[in-house]
């Protein structure tokens, strides 16, 4: 699976998940997975907590994915 894929597969439960959380799930370094985070959240695949350094999947990416499987 690529690097998108897990950091999609990984927050298909809908919750919030911490960005350190989710380096540790997926592996890559720092800079690139806020890379990855910074174009999901542009496109609106993902809301970002920038506060709170947090993020999950938006509404309708849940639904799509959650109907998909």
């Amino acid at each position: 699976m690529s690097s998108l894929d897990d950091i999609l597969e990984s927050m298909k439960d809908g919750r919030w998940h911490n960005l350190e959380e989710m380096n540790r799930e997926v592996g890559l370094s720092e800079e690139k997975l806020e890379e990855i985070i910074r174009f999901f959240a542009e496109y609106k695949f993902v809301q970002l907590d920038k506060n709170r350094r947090r993020i999950r999947l938006s509404p309708p990416i849940l639904a799509f994915v959650t109907r998909t499987q």
